[in-house]
């Protein structure tokens, strides 16, 4: 696929929820930077879901991470939690992007629970180099995140 296209989409459901369980099967066989990820608005127009803002980017945050849903129609809170959650996008994308994902969870197993951690070697010369990494965990409601 990634011979074709630099980026795939690996489902119309966009429920954070869901698209946990999704994107951890599609890491399998696609790094987080080639796998579309995008906070969508509530009610989900599958599930009929509704999942926090703050759970939505995180998960959308383990891809592409981008946003699909209508700014213009945005309470003025949520037009803030955007911007952090873009401000925390462009600290860890490359972490996210070239690091080493590590799958510490099945959230097949336990329902609504995903754990990994990406970590990130800068090569800052030939001889050196220096680890990043970003470790997110998703439970119910409860979000974790250790930069």
């Amino acid at each position: 696929m990634l011979y074709y296209c630099s980026q795939i989409w690996c489902s119309d459901n966009t429920d954070a929820i869901v698209r946990m369980k999704i994107q951890y099967g599609t890491s399998f066989a696609y790094p987080a930077r080639t796998i579309g990820a995008h906070v969508s608005t509530v009610p989900n127009h599958i599930t009929g879901n509704t999942t926090r803002l703050r759970t939505r980017g995180f998960v959308a945050m383990c891809g592409t991470f981008g946003y699909e849903l209508d700014f213009s129609t945005a309470s003025k809170k949520d037009l803030i939690a955007f911007q952090n959650q873009i401000d925390l996008y462009r600290l860890i994308s490359p972490i996210i992007r070239w690091g080493d994902l590590y799958r510490l969870w099945n959230p097949f197993k336990v329902i609504m629970i995903n754990i990994f951690i990406i970590i990130y070697h800068h090569h800052t010369s030939s001889s050196s180099s220096l680890s990043s990494s970003y470790m997110i965990i998703i439970k119910h409601n409860r979000h974790y995140y250790l930069h």
